[in-house]
């Protein structure tokens, strides 16, 4: 995976692309829809014009959302990763968090991954 960019916004949806219809409230990825925080998108090496976006809560939960390697369609202000299995719907927001706020999200996600991401 390469790193492509990251982004600061919020979880607005994710579909099951079974029945077309939002996760109901007791699968685990309902938990991050409406949570803001911070977007890593990595491109796939392997699989080419298709990727992944990692997602870290506004508040360290000890956890994150990791979407399956799916097509990536970032346009104006919106993220939709269409994996097999579902679509995850974000919304790209930079007036969220101020500079100190975003440079500790990123901090936080850098935990996770053992290194640096930047």
């Amino acid at each position: 995976m390469t790193l492509k960019n990251t982004y600061t916004g919020t979880v607005l949806q994710i579909y099951d692309n079974r029945y077309g219809k939002p996760y109901s409230s007791s699968d685990w990825r309902s938990e991050y829809v409406g949570k803001d925080g911070l977007f890593l998108y990595y491109a796939s090496d392997t699989a080419p014009g298709k990727g992944y976006v990692f997602f870290f809560t506004a508040r360290p939960s000890g956890k994150y959302l990791r979407t399956a390697c799916g097509v990536v369609d970032i346009n104006g202000d919106e993220i939709i990763v269409t994996t097999k299995n579902s679509r995850y719907h974000f919304k790209i927001d930079d007036s969220l968090f101020s500079d100190m706020e975003i440079e500790y999200l990123i901090r936080n996600a850098e935990l996770y991954f053992g290194s640096k991401i930047r």
